[in-house]
């Protein structure tokens, strides 16, 4: 178990490791995962694995939002094992949030991971869950993204031509990369942890990914 001291409440975190093996009288072995990340030979560098957790807090609203991402990161590392998501051998497809076998399932993926928590949340599309924030008027434009919150809602335009086509549940924003962290349900047919270049127009548009921001308010949690 590895302990992490001093780390902010209510932010998610991904830890990259590399694991090695100690037998008596000898020396730590590298058991991976790793690789030649530079691809030049030397071996000097190791793609290791990536963990993601949350940090959580006695708060009521940030320990709610908690308990939603770790119930998608859960869904996370069942779909990594391959128990759910594409030739899932527990739900195979989205079965397991609603949908139908063959059926696109990244909205009801969202909705599955945060009606637990959030009161009323339904719906099986975008436009669904983009009226469940607009109703409350905590549907955004997509400047606010970078104060989003985990658990947050985003809906994606993944093809760039101007219509919204994705459901996503936003992690966190890392301003260095002008990146954001979204944890999504059907992609490739499985739960994928997903960062995205976030590089915004002065004016919404086509050629972005991202389009707008729904915002969980401390009222809307149950």
């Amino acid at each position: 178990m590895v302990t992490l001291n001093n780390l902010p409440s209510g932010i998610v975190i991904a830890a990259r490791l590399s694991f090695f093996r100690k037998e008596v009288g000898a020396n730590p072995v590298d058991i991976g995962p790793n690789g030649d990340v530079k691809g030049d030979g030397t071996g000097a560098e190791y793609d290791m694995e990536r963990f993601y957790t949350m940090t959580d807090s006695p708060i009521s609203s940030v320990h709610n939002r908690f308990l939603t991402v770790m119930r998608g990161l859960a869904e996370y590392y069942a779909s990594q094992d391959g128990e759910v998501g594409y030739w899932g051998s527990l739900s195979e497809d989205g079965r397991r949030y609603g949908a139908d076998r063959n059926e696109k399932w990244c909205s009801e993926f969202y909705v599955w991971v945060t009606r637990r928590f959030v009161e009323d949340m339904s719906g099986t599309t975008v436009e669904d869950i983009m009226d469940f924030f607009g109703d409350r008027a905590e549907l955004h434009t997509a400047r606010e993204i970078p104060v989003g919150q985990p658990g947050d809602y985003l809906p994606l335009d993944t093809d760039e031509n101007g219509d919204l086509n994705h459901s996503a549940m936003f992690l966190a924003y890392e301003p260095g990369e002008s990146r954001v962290w979204n944890l999504e349900g059907n992609w490739s047919n499985e739960v994928v942890v997903h960062k995205r270049s976030y590089s915004f127009p002065l004016r919404l548009g086509d050629g972005n990914v991202f389009r707008r921001l729904g915002h969980i308010k401390n009222s809307m949690w149950k």
